[in-house]
């Protein structure tokens, strides 16, 4: 069962979703809204984790990055979507860098906020340890690299400032 599990992301991983181009993105009108995604309802150790007090900030910055998945891909990747194959989605194919960057900042997320490297959290963390997954994530490659610019197009306008920006107030609020 896990050799055919294995085959199957493997081939998931390196399917062409036909991804629009960022040029594309910001003149394309993408109809309807993300799947929700409320990380501490899908992971609960989250909770145990971070304590409730940190359940707003988490589950806004999860908001704001299903939403940019969504626009960024005409609608064809989401939080949800990512999650279905446990992250391990490719991104070799994705002609938009600032969509891979984001698709990678999300694994990331995964390893580092929404679940203990894979596994849910059992255990409270400490202010410390929290700082220092939140400073990672701050410092993440991918995150650095997406862009300064407030986006055009129908995501500018679902999120209503910079992407990047938004994901570092949200990661800031996780103490």
């Amino acid at each position: 069962m896990s050799e055919f599990r294995l085959k199957y992301l493997s081939k998931l991983a390196q399917s062409d979703p036909n991804l629009p181009t960022e040029e594309v993105a910001k003149t394309q009108t993408v109809s309807g809204s993300p799947q929700n995604f409320i990380p501490s309802d899908l992971y609960p150790g989250i909770i145990i984790a971070y304590t409730s007090k940190n359940l707003p900030a988490i589950n806004g910055l999860a908001n704001v990055i299903n939403l940019a998945l969504y626009y960024s891909s005409n609608g064809q990747i989401s939080l949800m979507s990512m999650k279905s194959s446990n992250f391990n989605i490719g991104t070799t194919n994705v002609p938009s860098q600032s969509l891979k960057n984001l698709m990678n900042f999300c694994k990331i997320l995964y390893n580092q906020l929404f679940t203990d490297s894979g596994a849910e959290y059992k255990n409270k963390l400490t202010p410390e340890q929290i700082q220092e997954k939140i400073t990672n994530l701050k410092n993440n490659q991918f995150l650095q690299n997406l862009p300064s610019t407030n986006p055009m197009g129908q995501l500018g306008t679902k999120l209503g400032g910079n992407l990047k920006t938004e994901i570092i107030n949200y990661l800031s609020n996780i103490k």
